[in-house]
């Protein structure tokens, strides 16, 4: 198995002075095109870096997964651009609404001329840079995250030099008031001055903390925010001298002033479990010396960035892609972009595809619900406090979740109400699968459970050891299934497969080294993948009974693997520990030989991945992250209703093998009777005719299809209508 990758840019060992011939040359247009769309928080739930204003109506945001976000109206709606490498974008700087920088990971510098509409992306050396701040067109600075080097520009970043500031510690956090007055810091306690447009640089400060925010509106005075104690410094002799100014009540994480007098604080207040933090911004008009119009987010949250263009205008970003903003100096704060309360991790989706409608579950029972494909989201009430960890829905109207401690909730009206069903099973259920609308399992640790009529009731099926924690299950028919999981036996962690070829009755097991498995799939009895921590994927032609092990890497963490058939599949995870932020997200059509990476912009690491089709499906993750590949295209519910009349319904439903499909005809009209799977794939033609007046009953045998739900199309001269039919 290998992987496809771009090739990286390569530089030296050390950095040197770039010179770049010409922007022609060596700078290209960034591609735009996407195909993972952020659909919960939206304008995007990328970790937010940092912001900039230029003016009431122009704010840029660094974020995660290469994404810039901005809005041209003040924040009424915002935009997003996302680059072609899913770098993290660390910093933005604007000098008006047209001209703008961004620095990246992998020495990776994006300008625009056009505010934002097309950047152009640079490469200047292979590690991580800093803040980028920018005092007019011309003249620029780089920080660096590993070195004590700066880069500068004196021509609007055509090229670069470097400058050696003589400091061990990196100087990554920058501020200029002007085009020579510019103050650094960094990982240690050091900020460092220069007047000279950064050619030399001399110690002014050593603070007992690190710095995370370093802002001077002018050349004189200055403010610097320390990490550990929270505390706010100032300046107001251009940083000869500092002084320290008192807390505002709670855990500041970023503060902005935008003159010598008026500025803001944001982080975060202690709360209880499950809460645990609460946002929390306020204002100050004497430099700091009092802060007042505290404001606090409802529900968990922290904020982590804030901004200003002037003493009205303000904006701060935080947990979950919540974006808040006033016009009044922080009397009144309002919410810019959608994020539906507590941004609770999210471990499943369930999607309805033919009617538009998905639910995601997660963390305090939470679950949201859309009916167009994302646009929009509502929150249910679960009727739990309790993390819910796996849903599925049969259709739209009836639904199952379980969770931790012994949750199974049932709904039959879309969600609106949620009824808990009892179990004589205690236990966290980790996962559920449905193999059919009356066959489902359940794993939690040390068990499986089962049910014969579709959740009604649940009976324990296989009993293992209880040290043993089983994470998922899976059914590629009613008799061949799989589990995961794994124990402790005293010694260390290891990996565990359970096989049954018998529905259930009996289940053989299999242990592997290492650590935890954490999901199967199986599209049919023979081909299988699993895949779990440390980058491990497994692969098996001969229903598990064999594996083929390889290590993508062994710092990522795979959550959950879905296949559609033996060809094209699916693998989501965790890729922190190989980047600042972000989740992973690999795609194979040859069966896992080759796996492509497909997570750009995906700024969270993720939980669960789930596809109707080869061309439609959501993935979730941590702070409330629900993304979306594709558009339903499918059209099994058309925005546009169908005309009245046609009354197109069969019974039974579900059916065995035959079922009546009937419709009525107003006037006379040409008609077509068309089966299809949920893939858009023509199953049967059943009528192909032109047809009187009145109801028509037509029987269709679908003893040759495999047990699953069905598309029925009728299509008249002026009007179609849809139904699902389901196959037992």
């Amino acid at each position: 198995m290998r992987e496809l990758s771009q090739d990286n840019h390569k530089g030296g060992e050390t950095m040197k002075t770039f010179f770049l011939f010409t922007v022609l040359l060596l700078i290209f247009t960034v591609n735009t095109q996407c195909q993972w769309k952020w659909v919960h928080p939206q304008p995007c739930g990328s970790p937010v870096m940092s912001m900039k204003a230029t003016d009431s109506l122009h704010v840029w945001m660094a974020a995660a997964g290469g994404t810039i976000i901005y809005t041209r109206d003040g924040g009424k709606k915002w935009e997003t651009f996302q680059s072609d490498s899913n770098e993290t974008i660390f910093s933005v700087s604007f000098v008006d609404s047209l001209r703008g920088w961004a620095s990246a990971e992998h020495g990776a510098v994006y300008h625009t001329f056009d505010g934002g509409k097309h950047w152009s992306r640079q490469t200047l050396y292979d590690l991580s840079l800093g803040e980028i701040c920018f005092a007019d067109s011309l003249h620029g600075w780089i920080g660096s995250r590993y070195y004590a080097n700066m880069l500068y520009t004196t021509d609007g970043g055509i090229t670069w030099d470097t400058v050696n500031t003589g400091f061990n510690e990196a100087l990554y956090i920058l501020s200029f008031a002007d085009s020579r007055h510019g103050w650094a810091g960094g990982f240690g306690s050091l900020i460092a001055h220069t007047s000279d447009g950064g050619l030399t640089w001399n110690q002014q400060a050593h603070l007992p903390m690190w710095l995370t925010s370093l802002c001077f509106p002018d050349s004189l005075n200055g403010y610097a925010l320390t990490l550990e104690d929270m505390k706010i410094r100032y300046t107001n002799d251009g940083g000869a001298t500092w002084g320290l100014r008192n807390p505002p009540g709670f855990y500041q994480k970023n503060m902005y002033f935008c003159d010598k007098n008026h500025g803001w604080s944001a982080g975060y207040v202690d709360s209880l479990p499950p809460v645990y933090n609460k946002g929390t911004i306020a204002t100050t008009t004497d430099g700091g010396k009092t802060f007042h119009n505290l404001f606090t987010i409802t529900g968990r949250s922290m904020i982590t960035n804030v901004t200003a263009s002037d003493s009205l205008h303000a904006w701060a970003t935080g947990d979950g892609g919540m974006i808040y903003g006033t016009k009044d100096g922080g009397l009144n704060w309002e919410q810019q972009g959608m994020s539906l309360g507590d941004p609770y991790m999210i471990n499943d989706v369930s999607v309805v595809k033919e009617n538009h409608k998905a639910w995601a579950v997660g963390y305090g029972g939470f679950i949201l619900k859309t009916s167009d494909d994302g646009a929009t989201w509502e929150k249910q009430q679960s009727g739990t406090v309790f993390n819910l960890t796996s849903v599925h829905f049969f259709n739209a109207d009836h639904g199952i979740a379980v969770g931790e401690a012994s949750q199974i909730i049932e709904t039959t009206d879309g969600g609106e109400h949620w009824d808990r069903v009892s179990t004589p099973v205690l236990g966290s259920f980790t996962d559920l699968f449905f193999q059919s609308p009356t066959q489902g399992w359940i794993t939690a640790r040390g068990v499986i459970i089962e049910t014969k009529d579709g959740g009604i009731s649940w009976d324990t099926n296989y009993v293992t050891n209880p040290n043993i924690n089983l994470l998922h299950v899976v059914f590629s028919d009613s008799l061949h299934g799989w589990a995961v999981g794994w124990g402790d036996n005293g010694l260390g962690l290891y990996a565990h497969m359970f096989r049954t070829r018998n529905g259930g009755v009996d289940w053989e097991t299999e242990d592997f080294t290492g650590p935890a498995i954490n999901s199967v799939s199986f599209p049919d009895s023979l081909h299988g993948w699993m895949c779990g921590d440390n980058g491990r994927i497994f692969t098996s032609l001969d229903g598990g009974a064999t594996w083929e092990e390889f290590i993508y890497d062994q710092y990522v963490y795979f959550n959950a693997v879905q296949f559609q058939d033996s060809l094209h599949g699916w693998i989501v995870g965790d890729a922190s520990p190989r980047s600042f932020y972000g989740g992973i997200a690999l795609y194979t059509d040859d069966g896992g030989e080759t796996w492509i990476r497909k997570d750009t912009g995906v700024g969270r690491p993720l939980k669960s991945v789930f596809f109707t089709d080869l061309d439609f499906g959501y993935v979730t993750g941590d702070e409330g992250a629900i993304l979306r590949w594709g558009e339903n295209s499918v059209g099994i519910e058309s925005h546009n209703p169908p005309a009245p009349g046609l009354n197109l319904s069969n019974y039974p439903n579900p059916f065995r093998d035959l079922t009546t499909i009937t419709y009525t005809l107003a006037v006379p009209s040409d008609v077509s009777l068309t089966v299809y799977n949920t893939l858009g794939t023509k199953i049967a033609s059943l009528v192909e005719n032109t047809e009187s007046t009145g109801t028509h009953h037509v029987t269709f045998n679908s003893g040759f299809l495999s047990i699953g739900i069905y598309i029925c199309r009728l299509n008249t001269r002026n009007a179609h209508q849809t139904i699902k039919i389901v196959k037992l």
